[in-house]
């Protein structure tokens, strides 16, 4: 199992899409257009989505605590709101069959979850079944990215 720990989801966005990765470069193509307008509207769309998620965030940990959210995207539905609690159980777990990767990993999570509460930050935990990865969202960060991302990508994409 890959653990891996992206200090911002911001800073994730940007390197993504300097490295030569297929996936990124063809979602690039379809969400960039050589019209101002349209670009405009995407880059939009993607912050309003960008805050949704911080907002999702913030109304979980008021709810339950510190926590991270995990987002499955092969499979939505096991997509959910983890408390920094569960994630030291799930340690304690992974530390009694001798996974020792992933219970540095859910410790450190849940550090992190603990660390953020309360700022404009949202921990977002991303699996595929296989691999796990932990951002952290800094809207402020990916917003400017985002739009760093949309200005140059017309003459890249």
């Amino acid at each position: 199992m890959l653990l891996r720990f992206c200090e911002t989801l911001g800073a994730a966005l940007k390197i993504m899409t300097t490295n030569n990765n297929k996936k990124v470069k063809q979602l690039m193509r379809k969400l960039i257009s050589h019209s101002q307008s349209s670009n405009a509207l995407n880059e939009r769309i993607t912050n309003l989505i960008l805050e949704d998620i911080i907002t999702i965030y913030k109304q979980h940990c008021e709810a339950h605590g510190p926590g991270v959210l995990v987002f499955c995207p092969a499979d939505p539905d096991r997509s959910n709101f983890t408390t920094a609690k569960d994630l030291l159980n799930d340690r304690a777990v992974a530390e009694e069959n001798c996974e020792d990767d992933l219970a540095i990993f859910l410790g450190k999570s849940a550090e992190i979850a603990a660390k953020i509460n309360g700022s404009d930050k949202a921990a977002i935990l991303m699996t595929d079944g296989t691999d796990l990865k932990l951002f952290v969202l800094d809207l402020e960060q990916a917003v400017d990215n985002v739009k760093s991302l949309f200005q140059r990508a017309v003459f890249e994409f």
